[in-house]
């Protein structure tokens, strides 16, 4: 008997799992379709007018004097800079960056646990299609679209490194880490609560892991550094 019911019910969990497939990506499209009816031409404010002057300067050698000088993290500026030698600078192209960013992030959050859980896969694409300040910085020519990117990558590669250690996930976690703490210095925080949890659950093969922290350089070396005399809270 309970076997007869068990495969009595199969397919109307079948039939729910497809139901709420189809809510999920039709919340997905909504939410995309919402972000792509935003200005992309619309003028820029004060701190994406920053952005613009230093997506202007003429060398890469004046951009890193100015970034050190910044009390801003550096991998955003880095990209807007490389980005306007291709497409030009206007609004739309110090735009369309953080546009196709915010786009890309809840397939980013899908992608990065689809395989081992992928109802949890699709609720977290969700949350963050529909999440408001996602909304806030899908337009505007700042490091958060970025950072939000960055942030989902690591967080998926901490997850895969927390369920399988080894020094290859390790590493990828630490260059995921390492590179979201260049895009916002805020997000070594995160980067650090991460690591912490993954010594405190494998302490043992955290300690033969060590070398995978080794992408964490760059940040630091750029950290130590930095202009002295910059003020001490980024925007």
């Amino acid at each position: 008997m309970p076997i007869a019911r068990f495969r009595a019910s199969a397919p109307a969990r079948s039939g729910r799992l497809w139901l709420f497939t189809v809510v999920v990506f039709a919340v997905l499209v909504l939410a995309a379709a919402a972000r792509l009816r935003l200005d992309l031409a619309a003028p820029l404010w004060l701190d994406e007018s920053w952005t613009g002057a230093f997506a202007a300067e003429p060398t890469l050698a004046g951009l890193t004097e100015q970034v050190r000088n910044d009390p801003n993290a550096p991998a955003y500026y880095y990209l807007i800079w490389a980005w306007v030698r291709i497409f030009g600078l206007s609004n739309v192209a110090l735009h369309l960056p953080s546009m196709a960013m915010s786009l890309a992030a809840p397939g980013l959050a899908w992608a990065g646990l689809r395989r081992r859980r992928p109802l949890v896969a699709l609720i977290w694409a969700v949350l963050l299609a529909t999440w408001t300040p996602g909304f806030e910085q899908a337009d505007e020519a700042r490091c958060y679209s970025l950072l939000f990117c960055a942030a989902i990558v690591a967080i998926g590669a901490h997850v895969a490194l927390l369920e399988a250690p080894s020094l290859r996930r390790a590493a990828a976690w630490a260059c995921c880490a390492g590179f979201m703490t260049l895009v916002h210095y805020y997000a070594g925080m995160l980067a650090l609560a991460q690591g912490v949890a993954f010594v405190m659950l494998h302490r043992r093969r955290a300690l033969r892991l060590w070398p995978a922290a080794l992408p964490f350089v760059p940040a630091f070396a750029w950290i130590a550094d930095s202009d002295r005399s910059r003020p001490l809270i980024p925007r």
